[in-house]
């Protein structure tokens, strides 16, 4: 190729190939993020929770829900146009993530167009293997950046760009109120030179927070503090609770054990070391990665408001991992830092090299490379069967208009074995328990047969079942 034609080729890669590509590693996760199982307990719960809400029944008085009033009532209001759906649930989930996404692209275009890219695609390979239910947290986090990005990313400050971000702040609390001190910190941080406009701020805010004002008239005072605050707060902390930091040696969190010994037999992780090596090597480089942002943080703190709004949210967001150190949570709270990390990494190092945007794709790279190392299991490999899961048969089984996805061959079978037994002991109407067959442990159990079989009446008021809340003493379990 002679030397007149790289330009063309370099010109032609710029403007085509590469947002292909980038196009392509986006859309083609989120297509098999609609092929996953889906008979978890918490995507089930959410199915469940929204269908019943829709028909008229209300959260935290007639099931037990720990998050806000918005987990439930997005997807409900939106089965109530659409029905119950396993894939309108999804949908929603994924909206969550594009707002996440777009929120964090508008917050780092400021810096550069690079900056934003590299950050969204760390962010990407690590949240989209968690998987696309409509999950609350993800929601607020949504939410909650959306609201400092609005604030931070114009000049001018108009009321109603105050309004709207104040009102996404309010909405990431009527979706997790455990956010409330990130959201004040990095949100306050983010509107403080707008105080002088307390009374828009607080209009916004209380908005956003109205889904509290129905569900306190539908539930009750007594039935939201319960759940909202005193079961996750203080019953729910021992049976949840994991080695912090985590183990080297001892996998305490049950599917991390069931996935380390399928592993063994299989040989299926012949590319890593044991998975629970891989989530203490995961854990201790998040804590790096949080200490690079921390430093961000505190360089930019009298210079560079939307740095130290952003770090400041990030950071707070710690207790998450804190209170339980397993894959989900440190991937939940980890995509986020690593999504700074180009930018972290550039402010760090601005005072001995002057092209950021080289800085930052070397963080991006050393970033994916060192997650690739520490723990393929849950960086490369998770990604990698999520687009291999759009070349492989759906393993799905439907009663009604009401379908699941089963994780495999031999799960599916006992589900259609389970449904069969059902149909023939029972008749519509009749009440429905499901549950362990020892009740004293009620660490988790199948809320998918509640969605399946809507007309059996679920007999417990714990769709879902938590360690210290459902085989509490009095607890309404049955």
């Amino acid at each position: 190729m002679s030397m007149r034609a790289w330009p063309v080729v370099l010109r032609v890669t710029r403007r085509w190939i590469f947002p292909c590509l980038l196009a392509l590693f986006f859309v083609v996760p989120a297509i098999g993020l609609f092929r996953l199982p889906s008979t978890s307990m918490e995507e089930s719960s959410i199915l469940q929770y929204a269908s019943m809400t829709a028909e008229g029944h209300t959260p935290t008085q007639d099931f037990w829900t720990e998050y806000g009033p918005l987990n439930v009532y997005v997807p409900a209001a939106a089965f109530s146009v659409t029905g119950p759906s396993l894939f309108v649930e999804r949908v929603i989930g994924l909206i969550y993530r594009a707002i996440l996404l777009v929120a964090l692209y508008a917050i780092l275009r400021g810096y550069s167009r690079r900056m934003a890219i590299l950050g969204v695609t760390l962010m990407w390979w690590l949240l989209a293997p968690w998987g696309a239910m409509a999950y609350a947290w993800i929601g607020g986090l949504g939410m909650a950046l959306a609201a400092i990005a609005i604030a931070t990313t114009s000049a001018t400050m108009s009321r109603w760009r105050l309004f709207t971000a104040s009102l996404c702040a309010g909405i990431a609390l009527a979706f997790r109120p455990d956010l409330i001190v990130a959201v004040a910190c990095g949100f306050g941080i983010a509107v403080w030179p707008q105080r002088a406009k307390w009374k828009v701020i607080v209009g916004g805010l209380s908005v956003g927070l109205s889904p509290y004002l129905l569900l306190l008239v539908t539930a009750g005072p007594a039935n939201i503090i319960r759940n909202l605050v005193v079961d996750p707060l203080i019953h729910l902390r021992d049976g949840r609770a994991l080695p912090f930091p985590p183990s080297w040696k001892w996998n305490a969190e049950f599917f991390s054990r069931v996935q380390q010994y399928v592993d063994a037999l299989t040989n299926r992780n012949w590319y890593g070391a044991p998975l629970v090596v891989q989530i203490a090597e995961l854990f201790w480089l998040l804590v790096v990665v949080a200490l690079v942002v921390a430093v961000a943080t505190w360089h930019v703190r009298r210079s560079d408001r939307v740095m130290l709004a952003v770090g400041v949210f990030s950071l707070l967001l710690a207790t998450n991992i804190y209170q339980r150190a397993d894959i989900s949570h440190m991937r939940l709270v980890g995509a986020l830092w690593i999504g700074v990390t180009p930018l972290a990494v550039s402010i760090v190092t601005r005072r001995w090299f002057r092209d950021q945007g080289k800085v930052a794709l070397a963080a991006t790279g050393t970033t994916m490379l060192l997650l690739i190392l520490v723990a393929p299991s849950i960086s490369f490999a998770a990604f990698y069967q999520l687009v291999h899961r759009t070349t492989t048969p759906i393993l799905s089984y439907s009663v009604g208009h009401r379908d699941i996805i089963a994780s495999s061959a031999t799960e599916l079978s006992e589900v259609r074995h389970a449904v069969g037994l059902l149909d023939e002991v029972s008749s519509p109407g009749d009440r429905f328990f499901q549950g362990p067959s020892d009740l004293r442990l009620t660490n988790y159990n199948e809320p998918s047969f509640y969605w399946l079989l809507p007309s059996l009446t679920p007999s417990t008021y714990f769709l879902e079942m938590n360690p210290g809340i459902s085989n509490a003493p009095n607890s309404r379990l049955a």
